[in-house]
């Protein structure tokens, strides 16, 4: 018989055969022992790291208040600061690295986010921007959009332009840091715009898992009980009877792979043209049983109106 629709008939009498094949080779007390613990840990671990905020996080949390200053015009003067890093940019583009590192001190150091450490002293930062400039064409231009001048701090975001056509992600944020003495740039801080994948909010959610387990080590053990279920049942030998999953051939698979295509409604999410029939006269069976329930329940609801 053709089921109403493809795969639900299957769906009826698969978690009963993946448990009857479970609970042959391992044992069926230990089995639900493991599966409880198994799901209400992984319940816990998912709203504990992804929904729960740190305590920490939320005990005295006070509210931050950031001022901005602006400047209309020319109002306001730049600083020697800012004028050493617009002399830097500008030698750049006009690949004078000679006066481009003219800007920076002696003991300067430079990192850029794109390479492994940072480039000490002038010497170095010097031959770094020949090398870069001589893998660059001199139509590349680094232009400046926005200043942030701090005093002896400066922020920067820049992009990169192509005989006065911007790039595609080419764009940047630095941060220099000058001499209160001298003026001279002393630190540089590079980093470029990430190309061509951006994580977007999934760096976040990694970031906010990582911070939580941080402040909180125990938010870990939902995940490592998960892990050890899946050690235990699966991959184990002595601990339970039975083989383990590597040992398991080829048509235990085949019944694995079909059981699940039916359990987890996998062919009718899909609208796959095909349920797979495992043991056909149970299925036949089976499906009898569900249609004469259904017919039932169909047939109680309409004397009931």
């Amino acid at each position: 018989p053709t089921p109403p629709h493809p795969g639900m008939t299957a769906v009826q009498i698969s978690h009963t055969r993946l448990m009857q094949r479970v609970a042959r080779s391992r044992g069926q007390g230990s089995w639900w022992l493991l599966l409880s613990s198994a799901v209400v840990a992984a319940t816990w671990s998912v709203n504990s790291l992804f929904f729960v905020p740190p305590a920490s996080s939320q005990a005295g949390r006070q509210p931050k208040l950031r001022v901005l200053a602006t400047a209309q015009g020319n109002e306001l003067q730049e600083g020697r600061a800012v004028a050493a890093v617009r002399k830097y940019f500008e030698a750049w583009n006009e690949r004078d690295m000679a006066a481009a590192c003219e800007q920076f001190d002696e003991e300067c150091t430079y990192e850029d986010t794109q390479y492994a450490g940072a480039f000490s002293g002038k010497e170095a930062l010097e031959a770094h921007l020949l090398k870069v400039a001589d893998a660059l064409p001199p139509s590349f231009k680094f232009c400046i959009d926005e200043v942030a001048d701090g005093g002896d701090t400066v922020g920067v975001q820049w992009h990169v332009e192509n005989d006065g056509k911007e790039l595609p992600f080419t764009r940047g944020c630095s941060m220099y840091r000058a001499s209160p003495t001298t003026g001279k740039i002393v630190s540089g801080f590079d980093v470029p715009e990430p190309a061509p994948i951006k994580p977007g909010s999934a760096s976040l959610s990694v970031l906010s898992l990582a911070s939580k387990l941080i402040a909180e080590p125990a938010r870990a053990l939902p995940l490592l009980l998960w892990v050890a279920y899946v050690v235990i049942v699966f991959f184990s030998n002595g601990i339970l009877p039975g083989k383990d999953a590597t040992q398991l051939d080829g048509a235990t698979w085949e019944e694995v792979r079909d059981l699940s295509l039916n359990f987890w409604l996998i062919s009718p999410l899909l609208h796959l043209p095909f349920a797979p029939v495992v043991q056909a006269e149970l299925d036949e069976i089976d499906l009898k049983i569900v249609t004469k329930k259904a017919e039932t329940a169909a047939s109680t609801d309409k004397n009931e109106k």
